[in-house]
């Protein structure tokens, strides 16, 4: 009888302890917090003047002319606590955004998504098959004087169709109770040159180096 009653016991614990155990992992997940996205290309933010690896653009390929038009891009926002592993903010499968040029105004990605909630330090905006126009009419400044288009005027961005921006921010909480906003800043102002106009492309390293990210 003694016998009998220790392994009905044995077996009424096995029961309760993967229940117990699932219970602890659902009250200790990670659980799911709010972001939002932006991106804009606002000249007087001022952010790639003060950003320390801008004193690597020469003076003499950053633009100060006055031009207007867009960039058009499929746009993936991720975050990452260590810069390996990335979560999605949002990924653009279809279609493309548009970024106006020297302009205040935003162009909101997602707003509201959820996301894993926790403490991340890095974000990551990939943009496929990206491209800057320019407007007719539009003056870009150089060193020799200004060169005014007469037409339209596409630029290809990054290399093989794709262009990543990656940048190491202070860290930042995502959670339940708030929404965070990840705003990034292309500062077009810093790669839009004559040099490149002319030769209708940007690379990635310029681009990489201007953008400015910012944590709200």
């Amino acid at each position: 009888m003694r016998l009998t009653s220790l392994m009905k016991s044995a077996a009424t614990l096995a029961l309760l302890v993967p229940a117990a155990a699932a219970c602890g992992d659902d009250a200790t997940g990670p659980g799911s917090g709010s972001a939002t996205a932006v991106v804009h290309d606002d000249p007087s933010s001022g952010s790639a003047a003060t950003r320390a690896d801008f004193s690597r653009i020469s003076a003499a390929t950053t633009s100060e002319g006055s031009y207007s038009g867009e960039i058009r891009a499929n746009v993936t926002v991720q975050v990452s606590a260590d810069g390996e592993a990335w979560t999605d903010v949002y990924s653009q499968a279809t279609g493309s955004s548009e970024v106006d040029l020297q302009t205040s105004s935003e162009t909101t990605l997602v707003s509201n998504a959820s996301v894993d909630a926790g403490t991340y330090s890095y974000v990551r905006v990939v943009l496929q098959s990206p491209s800057a126009h320019l407007n007719s009419g539009s003056t870009i400044a150089g060193s020799t004087g200004d060169l005014t288009l007469d037409a339209d005027v596409s630029l290809t961005l990054g290399s093989d169709g794709q262009l990543v921006i990656e940048k190491q921010v202070a860290d930042f909480q995502v959670s339940a109770d708030s929404n965070t906003t990840i705003s990034t800043d292309l500062n077009s102002e810093a790669w839009i040159s004559q040099e490149n106009v002319e030769g209708r492309a940007v690379s990635s390293s310029e681009v990489q180096s201007a953008t400015a990210v910012s944590i709200n």
